[in-house]
């Protein structure tokens, strides 16, 4: 990361960051997963979110957010504890806290984009998948709570309810999250000198303001840049992960189905609210990460 400061908390930072990144995106996620599972069924973004409004209330646009947030805790929480410990490795130990370079923050975004994609966000993304399709279904499900649909696709399937698709959500997030780390060091450094050269702090902006514009900034576009790269093999893994996965067969033949059935822009569906989402949601986590390191590192005495 390029603050200054060394975070003393890194898996607590980044479990309660989570958390609240999650609680202010998820309905964008879950507008993103209906265009996915349903081409065709809705004529868009605002037709599919109004729908939804309309039928089950503003709580409806919230079915599905339970497992992520259970899962926000160790996915975010992995995500930047184990940035944070392939920096401190890279850097040397003991050795004074600098920003790591492109290829470096590359690397160790790698190591943390297949931890957080191991220990969570397989099984985070199945659940939630899921539960999105069940309640747009005509006869709901999963009706009762969490616990109880993690039991039902136990019971019903093994372990594999729970963890579908695993090679597409380990090659997405493995190679977005090296890709975000990387153009977030890059970004922060470049808008950074940018605000320091056009003298916004002289102009009676407070610099702490201007210093979380930068990460929300920074962290917004990093995010925006991989939907677009990498938006096709999202799609193949809501239609893997869906009530209807098996019969998608591998990434392959998934992405050539889509093709084959919708065109080009079948593997792009879900891209607006999922540009949305992750733009929110990557600006606020690297924020929030950022602002809670600094009050733990308070509580601690070390600020």
């Amino acid at each position: 990361m390029t603050s200054s400061h060394t975070p003393r908390h890194p898996f607590l930072a980044g479990a309660l960051a989570g958390a609240a990144e999650v609680c202010c995106s998820y309905p964008v996620e879950f507008v993103k997963t209906l265009l996915q599972l349903k081409p065709g069924v809705y004529r868009g973004v605002l037709h599919c979110f109004f729908s939804t409004l309309s039928s089950r209330g503003p709580l409806g646009l919230y079915n599905g957010l339970s497992p992520h947030l259970l899962f926000a805790f160790p996915r975010v929480a992995s995500r930047f504890s184990l940035y944070e410990a392939c920096g401190r490795a890279i850097r040397g130990e003991g050795a004074p806290r600098r920003p790591l370079t492109s290829a470096e923050a590359l690397a160790a975004g790698a190591v943390a984009g297949f931890g957080e994609a191991a220990f969570a966000t397989v099984p985070l993304t199945t659940l939630s998948v899921r539960l999105c399709a069940d309640a747009a279904s005509p006869a709901p499900r999963f009706t009762r709570s969490l616990p109880h649909t993690m039991a039902t696709l136990w019971r019903e399937e093994g372990w594999r309810g729970w963890y579908k698709a695993p090679a597409a959500t380990l090659l997405k997030v493995t190679t977005q999250i090296a890709v975000r780390f990387m153009l977030f060091e890059e970004l922060s450094r470049t808008l950074g000198a940018a605000v320091g050269a056009a003298g916004a702090a002289g102009a009676g902006v407070a610099p702490g303001v201007l210093e979380g514009a930068v990460t929300v900034a920074a962290g917004a576009l990093a995010g925006a840049t991989t939907v677009l790269l990498n938006q096709p093999i999202d799609v193949v893994k809501s239609l893997q992960q869906g009530p209807d996965g098996a019969r998608h067969g591998g990434i392959l033949a998934c992405g050539r189905a889509v093709l084959a059935r919708h065109g080009v822009a079948g593997l792009y569906a879900g891209t607006t609210p999922r540009l949305v989402r992750v733009m929110m949601e990557m600006g606020c986590s690297f924020l929030f990460y950022e602002r809670i390191s600094r009050f733990l590192n308070e509580l601690d005495g070390c600020e």
